[in-house]
């Protein structure tokens, strides 16, 4: 009861009482301060409610939260890029996500209610889930991807109590390739530079106990000099490379025409291949214009000739041509440059493009650091074509794509296309 309704009702008993047991002018007293109360009280508990509470915004009515339906697990794992599979603690697949399915490549359906092993056919993957690894554990799979497995219990277990443990797991072969590559890149770097450090130290030793034969001291300061520009050489080539391989030289695109860049190509190699009695003839050129960077066109033709002629016997020709494509290329132009060395072996033709790939015994040989093709094949991707060994005897020919122009003025071609590779 409250405090005003408890007041009332003492005044009231006072009032009943006072009349009854006091005198007549006292009860009559008593009577009106008690009716005087009772109204104090009454005005009290009806007095509106301060400006504060009555022009308060009403509370906004609370809404119930409704329960996830059980479904709603999978709407959210279905667009993650990872693989994830629920399993019971018996390893049983109880569902699985597009991303798991593309990587055990099998479907969905196929792997549901059946065991790990026998829904993936993947032993190690089965076996470290087995191991339930507290930290993630990197597995190769038979396909010869690389993917990062983690396996983690689930509290509460999800549909209906039956799926004990969440399996995750990630595909790292981009990852891996490039952890190799990287390594690889080091291990040849440090081959290629220690041919030449050992070379330049043995002459300086040799330049010390000759210092008083004139002709022996400047034969063998010739000889250093050589070893340090190939030191150099490769530095350049390297950095050339790592250029091109971030992207970060931008790259404009010209009508240029193909007669253009055989001609500047020829001209710019014509007198190295004079020394070596080698002749460099343009054979054919498409009428067509391409679009390419003329500077980096040249480059390409630039590397294509230093190994043909690094591989080319004195007496011989190099032949340049630019051909209409057809099939494939029939969008584009043919580049090609044809030398009547020793030839590409078959299984080699794939790894001449490779970085520090030197070539099989045949057309080994030189000071050549094994970069050049490997710089013109991401000129040319760059470029949007492609580069090939073409299956042509005798010799050696490598054809390289670019695409044709859509009739914009052409642009003539540089004789400076770079750096030789």
């Amino acid at each position: 009861m409250s405090t005003a309704r408890w007041l009332a009702l003492t005044f009231a008993t006072v009032a009943v009482v006072g009349t009854v047991a006091l005198p007549q002018g006292w009860a009559a007293l008593v009577a009106l301060v008690a009716v005087l109360a009772l109204l104090g009280v009454a005005l009290r508990s009806s007095r509106p409610p301060p400006l504060a509470e009555r022009f308060a915004p009403a509370p906004d009515p609370v809404e119930a939260i409704e329960p996830a339906p059980a479904h709603a697990w999978r709407e959210v794992i279905d667009m993650l890029p990872l693989g994830i599979a629920l399993l019971d603690d018996e390893l049983t697949v109880l569902d699985a996500n597009p991303a798991f399915a593309r990587l055990a490549g099998h479907p969905i359906n196929s792997m549901v209610d059946v065991s790990l092993i026998r829904a993936t056919r993947e032993y190690d993957l089965t076996a470290a889930v087995r191991d339930r690894p507290a930290e993630p554990v990197d597995v190769q799979l038979t396909g010869g991807r690389h993917v990062r497995v983690q396996v983690a219990p689930l509290d509460p277990p999800l549909l209906g109590g039956r799926a004990a443990l969440m399996l995750c797991i990630e595909d790292v072969t981009a990852l891996r390739d490039a952890q190799r590559a990287r390594t690889d890149l080091v291990a040849n770097l440090s081959h290629e530079l220690r041919t030449p450090i050992s070379g330049a130290r043995a002459i300086a030793e040799t330049l010390q106990s000759a210092s008083e034969d004139p002709s022996g001291r400047a034969r063998f300061l010739d000889l250093l000099n050589e070893e340090l520009e190939r030191m150099g050489d490769l530095v350049q080539r390297m950095l050339r490379l790592a250029q091109l391989e971030s992207e970060l030289e931008p790259l404009e695109l010209e009508t240029v025409a193909p007669s253009a860049l055989l001609a500047a190509a020829a001209e710019r190699f014509g007198p190295v291949a004079g020394r070596q009695d080698v002749r460099i003839d343009v054979e054919q050129t498409a009428t067509d214009p391409v679009s390419a960077n003329p500077a980096r066109a040249g480059e390409v033709l630039a590397n294509l000739l230093d190994n043909a002629l690094r591989h080319s016997p004195p007496g011989s020709r190099i032949t340049l041509a630019a051909l209409a494509g057809d099939g494939s290329d029939a969008g584009a132009v043919r580049f090609e440059v044809h030398d009547e060395g020793p030839g590409i072996l078959l299984q080699e033709r794939d790894r001449v493009f490779e970085r520090f790939y030197t070539g099989d015994a045949a057309r080994e040989g030189g000071s050549h650091t094994g970069l050049g093709l490997a710089i013109a094949r991401r000129l040319v991707q760059q470029q949007g074509g492609r580069i090939w060994v073409a299956d042509r005897f005798p010799g050696a020919t490598l054809c390289f794509t670019l695409e044709r122009a859509d009739g914009a003025p052409l642009v003539e071609a540089s004789d400076e296309p770079g750096a030789a590779g």
